[in-house]
């Protein structure tokens, strides 16, 4: 569709669709170039909400399964303790967030192997990442259910522009500000190959057999044409987010006036700007593609994106990008304070504020998915006359050995904490009573008894008493307070039968001592 159109009817109108058959030199240009989906099929096929089977299509590829990995246990995600494991980090993540993350990295991998410039892809692949965030938010505003499969369009509309350039970078490459302000990209596109993005797009899913309608999306993502009684949800995420500038490509004014128009027809009432809504796509963006080390941050094109046309646009983008690197440091430093605050000095594990609001945020996350969970109640026994015989740095010494012992003898994705004196708590989601009470016996049998050296000689060996609960099905009435006292129950259940005891209760329940 023109951008005259736009601007007077932001949401109606009528345009021809284009013809398969159009650019036939070029979409052979594109078969010898033999690009392949990679993982991107696999995953993209894979339902939003089958956590098994999202799990599956990673595990066929162990790069992106990596990637997934990488993002999982960044601070975007707020993971304490290391996951290696994929099926745990879907569930964490939720099977829909994850999914998302593998398409958008293998729509990177994809944009690597098409050989361009590995600037260029990385550019390329921001740039479709926004736009999926963005149409999934736009999507989200108008139809919940239909997010995930917004988020699909505008993250791969753009999926021909590698080929393209691939084929002609040098034309990609000579563009200039000019050119682009006054005809968008896809038109200069034809005029240049016969064809432009979105056919050799519909050209790519089709060689790949994704199914017809995301092939006629993907076709029509710049023509695409609503009526407010007839536009699907996803259908005007993929469109609002088809006018977001490529890269390189500048934010003309027509196509802010037409964003602004529909932002008043359809997205008002949730979004307060379209400004707005855009930076919220970027932020989200932002968070996967900066929580992977294997993928390079390129703020200057970024700002160059949403920038308005200016004599002196290089100065702004370098100040863009100085101002990015100051909020970045201020970032790290909040950070770093935010991990002091909930960390125990001595031990370097959750102190009890760490623990109690991070297993909020697990247990909430067991409510949403249904997930088992389970809390554990470690108690040194004799601690006190430790203490009293070899003096507190000793009980110091103690206590950051059994945090140590305790840490690697459990799940990496496990949350541990020291909640005062010498009392330590695990929590665990996903996890039975079964499933629990064999890694609390695999606890007690490497750490009971260990050896530890003093000073001076001196020996002492560990001792603990043990006590968990678990909950099959937390609500939202479950708290991890109660839980955590329940535990601590059973756990005095224990230590009163003997030292070294592990009892075990139902949330709520009878005890069950083993």
């Amino acid at each position: 569709m023109g951008t005259e159109d736009h601007t007077k009817h932001p949401i109606s109108g009528a345009n021809p669709g284009q013809s398969r058959s159009q650019g036939d030199s070029v979409l052979k240009k594109v078969g010898r170039l033999n690009i392949q989906p990679g993982p991107l099929m696999a995953i993209l096929e894979a339902p939003a909400d089958d956590p098994d089977k999202v799990t599956h299509a990673l595990e066929q590829s162990p790069a992106l399964g990596a990637r997934v990995l990488s993002v999982t246990n960044s601070a975007a995600i707020g993971v304490v303790g290391e996951i290696n494991d994929i099926h745990r980090a879907v569930l964490h993540m939720g099977a829909g967030r994850a999914r998302s993350i593998a398409m958008a990295f293998g729509l990177h991998m994809l944009a690597d192997d098409a050989g361009i410039d590995p600037q260029a892809a990385h550019r390329l692949w921001v740039n479709s990442l926004e736009k999926a965030h963005l149409a999934k938010l736009v999507a989200q505003a108008a139809d919940p259910k239909q997010a995930h499969t917004a988020y699909t369009l505008g993250l791969i509309q753009d999926v021909g522009l590698s080929a393209l350039w691939a084929i002609d970078p040098q034309f990609y490459q000579g563009l200039n500000a000019a050119q682009l302000t006054s005809e968008p990209l896809h038109q200069l596109e034809q005029k240049h190959f016969g064809a432009d993005h979105a056919v050799v797009g519909n050209h790519l899913l089709d060689k790949w057999n994704a199914s017809p309608l995301l092939c006629e999306q993907v076709l029509g993502h710049h023509q695409l044409v609503l009526t407010q009684t007839d536009a699907s949800a996803a259908d005007l995420g993929n469109l609002i987010a088809g006018m977001l500038p490529h890269d390189g490509e500048p934010m003309t004014p027509d196509r802010m006036e037409w964003l602004d128009a529909a932002h008043g027809q359809f997205l008002a009432s949730a979004h307060d700007s379209i400004e707005g809504l855009i930076q919220a796509a970027i932020q989200a963006a932002r968070d996967i593609h900066g929580s992977a080390p294997s993928v390079r941050i390129d703020a200057a094109a970024r700002a160059k994106m949403l920038g308005e046309i200016d004599n002196d646009t290089a100065g702004m983008v370098r100040k863009l990008c100085e101002m990015e690197s100051l909020l970045t440091q201020k970032h790290e430093q909040v950070s770093a304070l935010k991990f002091e605050a909930m960390t125990d000095p001595l031990t370097q594990i959750l102190n009890r504020r760490g623990f109690n609001q991070l297993g909020e945020r697990r247990l909430r996350t067991a409510v949403e998915r249904g997930l088992p969970i389970c809390a554990i109640m470690i108690d040194l026994d004799g601690f006190k006359q430790v203490n009293d015989t070899f003096g507190h740095d000793a009980g110091d010494l103690i206590l950051t050995e059994v945090a140590k012992l305790l840490r690697g003898n459990i799940d990496s994705s496990d949350l541990i904490g020291r909640l005062g004196g010498d009392e330590f708590a695990i929590l665990q989601i996903n996890v039975n009573q079964e499933i629990s009470k064999r890694i609390v016996k695999r606890v007690a049998d490497a750490c009971q008894g260990q050896t530890i050296q003093l000073d001076a000689g001196k020996t002492t060996a560990i001792s603990f008493s043990i006590g968990a609960t678990t909950c099959d099905k937390p609500t939202s009435k479950t708290l991890i307070a109660d839980m955590l006292s329940a535990a601590d129950e059973a756990m005095y259940t224990s230590k009163r039968a003997g030292q070294g005891g592990i009892t075990f209760t139902h949330f709520p329940g009878q005890k069950n001592a083993c």
